[in-house]
């Protein structure tokens, strides 16, 4: 089906405003494609489990803490960033992020499902979700789609 992504975002903006602390998240939105023929249901999985994780890994320490979701055209495929300034993510730990159960460091907000229902979300799509991340710079996970 034909879905708007300015619709979903918006939708998964508004169920994950706030950080367990209180502090609203800040939102920035860059959407240059606005519509994309998928399931509905899927990509809100994959949108709700990817902002879900970025204000459960925020980096505190940071003067603000901020989720950017933008998307565009790239040839054949709509590219979506979803990116945050948080904790990111160790090199020896990305070959686990998607594994049931795998959680980063000591996390109590985490089951650890959030990336494997995500990545399995998006292979019923069909999408693709490769590696991100830098520690301490944050994490980007691009989702790509055919248009």
């Amino acid at each position: 089906e034909v879905c708007n992504l300015t619709e979903i975002v918006n939708e998964m903006i508004s169920q994950n405003g706030f950080f367990s602390e209180g502090g609203k998240v800040n939102f920035l939105s860059e959407l240059d494609v606005w519509e994309i023929k998928c399931n509905i249901a899927d990509i809100k999985v994959v949108f709700n489990n990817l902002i879900s994780n970025a204000i459960k890994y925020a980096d505190f320490s940071k003067p603000e803490q901020w989720i950017k979701v933008k998307s565009y055209r790239k040839d054949q495929q709509c590219i979506i960033e979803i990116e945050d300034n948080g904790l990111g993510i160790r090199p020896e730990q990305k070959d686990n992020i998607f594994d049931k159960y795998f959680k980063y460091g000591t996390n109590k907000k985490s089951m650890g499902l959030g990336l494997s229902f995500a990545k399995q979300a998006l292979a019923a799509l069909p999408g693709t979700l490769p590696d991100p991340s830098l520690l301490g710079a944050g994490t980007s996970f691009i989702v790509s789609l055919p248009l």
